[in-house]
């Protein structure tokens, strides 16, 4: 295995890492529970292209982040970590197991690239 091979796949794992540890640690915040639905339902609310643009915006906000050596490694981890806490306050709140709302999301295709943001 090459070494940048051998990089990528070890900083993705760490990321997936600290995205179910996050999950699974049980958030009881009514206040993020609402931030949350509130934000979901601004974006319900918005025509297709609408949601497309808002969606589109902040992942390449995101990404872009990412992309700055040695800062978009640490910006990718709060990232990956914010996202897990709101899972697991989301899921607490529906009475399930964030850990097991986590694995059931890294199962869709599309998991690596929307998680992150």
């Amino acid at each position: 295995m090459r070494l940048i091979s051998f990089l990528v796949l070890s900083y993705l794992i760490v990321e997936i890492i600290i995205f179910l540890f996050a999950a699974s640690v049980p958030v009881n915040n009514q206040q993020l529970v609402q931030q949350f639905n509130q934000t979901e339902s601004t974006i319900i609310n918005q025509s297709y292209l609408g949601k497309a643009i808002s969606i589109f915006t902040h992942n390449l906000l995101i990404a872009s982040l990412d992309f700055i050596p040695i800062i978009g490694i640490i910006w990718f981890g709060i990232s990956m970590a914010s996202t897990g806490i709101v899972l697991s306050a989301v899921s607490t709140q529906s009475h399930l197991p964030g850990l097991l709302v986590a694995l059931l999301l890294l199962t869709f295709p599309h998991s690596a690239v929307e998680l992150p943001s």
